[in-house]
């Protein structure tokens, strides 16, 4: 049986992640390196698959697939 203090810290957790995933890309602080073309293709791939990951996180998050039964 979970308690409320529980439930308000998931909540809490989740609001935290919603709001992490919603700061826009611009907003966000970037570290300029003077890359090769292999490093910027790494790059790019790193962040296609970091946005690929955000996307599911918050729709697991929205959908509430990541919570328990009770």
């Amino acid at each position: 049986m979970r308690s409320r203090a529980d439930d308000n810290l998931k909540s809490h957790i989740e609001m935290v992640i919603l709001a992490a995933l919603e700061i826009a890309p611009s907003k966000r602080k970037r570290r300029v390196y003077n890359l090769t073309s292999e490093g910027q293709q790494e790059l790019i791939k790193k962040r296609e698959a970091w946005d690929s990951y955000s996307i599911a996180v918050s729709s697991l998050l929205q959908r509430g697939v990541n919570r328990p039964a009770d």
